[in-house]
């Protein structure tokens, strides 16, 4: 929801003066690099977004206060670029449209009466900068009132049963541990230890050498007398 507001300050031209609700184009004098613009909102609101359609400008940031410009204001949305500088030397995009709700800083949250929009252009000192207009937009609180239900029955609904588990006990715990424990080797017999008992390797048949067979014997032959 738009919030109403007044113009209670600017750096405008006499030709493009800022009016209600900036309706038409609100443009400054030549050779300024730098613009403000005071509103001073109809009523104390939370700010949920602003709407921008820039004229010239390459950055806008916004300031919000309670109860006037002379306190100390906060940055409700910091420095962000319309136009670059690429762009500002061609002329395009000079007219770009933007909504900002989720750059708005936390204080958004907070109730506001006064927004200060701060425009600004370095790159060409001797053009005119502007906007197109600026819209403020209120946050819609939507009733959180819960809706009464009227009850279809007169019998109460039977709820389920519910089950709950024992509470174990840590010493009982640790006794059935231990008691099966004790039962397991009980039942279970230790096998017999056998001695580790190296075996003889039998003794193998002394080596046996090759002999050459001896030559059969020559029968004597008697001596003639």
């Amino acid at each position: 929801m738009r919030v109403p507001y007044t113009v209670v300050g600017c750096s405008d031209s006499a030709s493009h003066p800022a009016t209600l609700q900036t309706d038409g184009p609100w443009h400054t004098a030549a050779e300024c690099t730098k613009a403000t613009l005071d509103l001073k909102l109809a009523r104390e609101c939370v700010i949920a977004s602003v709407e921008v359609g820039n004229s010239g400008a390459a950055f806008l940031q916004v300031y919000v206060g309670k109860r006037g410009f002379a306190e100390e204001l906060q940055v409700l949305l910091p420095t962000t670029m319309m136009m670059s500088m690429v762009e500002v030397k061609t002329g395009q995009n000079k007219d770009r449209r933007k909504v900002f709700s989720d750059k708005l800083s936390p204080l958004k949250a907070q109730s506001w009466a006064c927004v200060r929009v701060e425009i600004s252009q370095p790159f060409q000192p001797k053009a005119s900068i502007g906007l197109q207009y600026i819209h403020i937009n209120e946050a819609v609180s939507t009733p959180s009132a819960s809706l009464a239900v009227p009850d279809l029955f007169d019998e109460e609904e039977e709820e389920p049963p519910t089950t709950t588990r024992p509470i174990l006990n840590i010493k009982d715990l640790q006794q059935q541990v231990q008691q099966a424990k004790e039962t397991r080797l009980a039942t279970v017999a230790p096998a017999p230890c056998t001695p580790n008992v190296p075996q003889k390797r039998p003794l193998s048949p002394p080596p046996q050498f090759y002999q050459p067979a001896s030559p059969p014997a020559k029968p004597k032959v008697p001596l003639k007398k």
